[in-house]
């Protein structure tokens, strides 16, 4: 399964043979999702994943899961941060959001399947709780508004690579509010959200092209998967 492959990679890349997916093979990108990867690799250096089982249930599958479901209670605490902007009622409007959420399918399985599923909704609903809050409260064009949306921008492109759009989000919300006296603010924040998430996604592009001597994943090129229609 594509979750195997990432733990392979994990194991791989803990124990210093590298980003291969198995000992020796030539370096490829058979993965796609390098923050959920990198994450792997951590848990598997502190003891947590790939190194035995809790109490009885292989840490491969028991660690995923639950780290999943800590991420997804992020993302409801993302949307209890909203609703206690927006809403007198923010306890009942998180647990309607909740069960809605629990009685879609794909969400729940996809979530605790361990891929990097429930970091991108993580990632996206962090980006969408800095905002909302942001507007409420008169800061959406300060720094640490723009520093925050760039940074989760680039932890959502690095978790998977549609994640790269949220790029904007920022951009496209001081777009869609702004006023022409604070034209030149709002051009700034942009440009500050930018810089923060190209550096982190330069980083990883430049040590892709370095290692792999690719612009986009293996996974991509296999896929024979174009731009965006």
């Amino acid at each position: 399964s594509d979750a195997g492959i990432t733990f392979a990679y994990a194991r791989s890349i803990a124990t210093g043979a590298g980003p291969v997916l198995q000992p020796g093979a030539e370096p490829v990108e058979g993965f796609s999702n390098p923050a959920w990867l990198a994450i792997l690799v951590l848990a598997r250096w502190v003891g947590l994943f790939d190194r035995g089982a809790w109490f009885g249930v292989p840490d491969y599958v028991a660690f995923p899961k639950l780290l999943a479901l800590v991420m997804v209670a992020g993302v409801f605490a993302c949307c209890y941060a909203v609703a206690s902007a927006v809403t007198r009622r923010p306890v009942l409007v998180t647990a309607a959001a909740g069960l809605v959420t629990a009685a879609v399918p794909s969400f729940v399985i996809w979530t605790v399947s361990g891929l990097e599923n429930a970091l991108l909704a993580l990632a996206v609903a962090g980006i969408a709780a800095v905002l909302v809050r942001a507007v409420v409260a008169g800061r959406l064009l300060d720094p640490a508004t723009a520093a925050w949306c760039g940074l989760l921008a680039a932890l959502a492109a690095l978790t998977r690579p549609d994640g790269l759009v949220y790029a904007g989000a920022f951009p496209l919300a001081a777009l869609l509010l702004l006023h022409r006296a604070e034209l030149g603010r709002a051009v700034r924040a942009a440009a500050l959200s930018l810089l923060v998430f190209a550096v982190p996604t330069g980083a990883y592009l430049a040590w892709r092209l370095a290692v792999f001597g690719q612009f986009v994943p293996n996974t991509a090129i296999a896929k024979a998967q174009g731009l965006p229609g």
